[in-house]
């Protein structure tokens, strides 16, 4: 959240824009809820939104500094998940275009960081090529390459189906294989337990008032982009799509298998672009902006009880995500 404020701070150098950031990342439900798989994506996310803000500092004043820091914070998001490149192909993309620095400065810029963020992530494997060598290493990415591309994608279905995942795998399936139901705000259960009329359940999920605006918001910061050229909306607009699009082009080529929560990394970049444009509604309707405020708040805490495991009834667990 922290860390949100600062770049939403730092691009549009608004201290409104930037709270309204942090307020609405501190309610996002799907930030709450962590499990084995998730919480690296935890840690991801924090270094990618910090080489975020370097990059940007790179495109508006291209300082060895910065170009240093998003090295470094990429290479450090790199050694947590492979998905990372995303990040840094996302950096290295809005350098070259948006930077107002000359070309080759431009080039020599994502050069640089290409090279730190490499350098950082090899000395993550220092272990490997200490007791096995390069053909270690090699052996290592090709066995992890392996795994996401070829045996969990034909194996999940059956290994989650004998997990406590197994009586509601039907119902999330389509989220796991197909990003473009993402778009729907998806629904997955971790842990599920009834006890008399009631039932325990950690579910996640994005909240709803701060999701279908975000997703509202990139489409209409797309017409912004378009018409004000803004290179502010563009930076958001582009960094975002990074973490979206990939996966949803290789589904249409060959659905892997895609966790909802792979969506996180996009969103503090959503929620700042979704506060741009919610300070134009504060300037001009401040009643407006403060009753969307209260209910980001009160649909978090109507969702709480789902997030931490608390009784509810079945009613209500059917409210609120349309599951039986």
């Amino acid at each position: 959240m922290i860390l949100t404020y600062f770049l939403a701070k730092e691009i549009f150098k608004n201290r409104a824009i930037a709270t309204t950031a942090g307020i609405l990342l501190t309610f996002e439900a799907a930030l709450f809820v962590h499990s084995r798989s998730a919480d690296p994506e935890v840690f991801l996310v924090t270094f990618i939104i910090l080489s975020m803000i370097f990059v940007w500092k790179v495109c508006s004043e291209n300082k060895l500094i910065w170009t240093v820091s998003a090295g470094v914070s990429s290479g450090l998001a790199l050694t947590i998940k492979p998905q990372a490149s995303l990040a840094i192909v996302a950096g290295l993309v809005t350098i070259l275009f948006l930077a107002k620095e000359k070309l080759r400065s431009r080039i020599l810029s994502t050069f640089l960081i290409l090279i730190i963020s490499s350098f950082i992530y090899l000395i993550a494997y220092l272990p490997v090529f200490q007791k096995s060598g390069i053909s270690g290493y090699i052996l290592l990415h090709q066995n992890i390459k392996q795994y996401h591309t070829q045996y969990w994608p034909e194996n999940y279905y059956k290994v989650m189906s004998q997990s406590e995942y197994g009586p509601r795998l039907p119902q999330f399936n389509q989220y796991l294989r197909y990003p473009i139901t993402w778009l729907k705000n998806p629904k997955i259960l971790y842990f599920e337990k009834g006890i008399d009329s009631k039932k325990r359940l950690v579910l996640f999920t994005f909240n709803p008032m701060i999701f279908f605006p975000a997703i509202g918001a990139f489409l209409f910061g797309l017409v912004l982009a378009i018409n004000r050229r803004d290179l502010r909306i563009v930076f958001l607009l582009l960094t975002a799509s990074f973490f979206y699009f990939p996966y949803l082009f290789s589904s249409l080529y060959k659905p892997l298998t895609y966790p909802p929560y792979y969506l996180l990394s996009s969103f503090p970049l959503l929620i700042i672009l979704l506060s741009y444009l919610l300070d134009f509604v504060r300037k001009k309707a401040r009643f407006i902006f403060i009753v969307y405020l209260v209910l980001v708040v009160v649909t978090f805490a109507a969702y709480y009880p789902l997030l931490a495991a608390l009784p509810v009834t079945y009613d209500y667990f059917h409210f609120l995500t349309g599951l039986k």
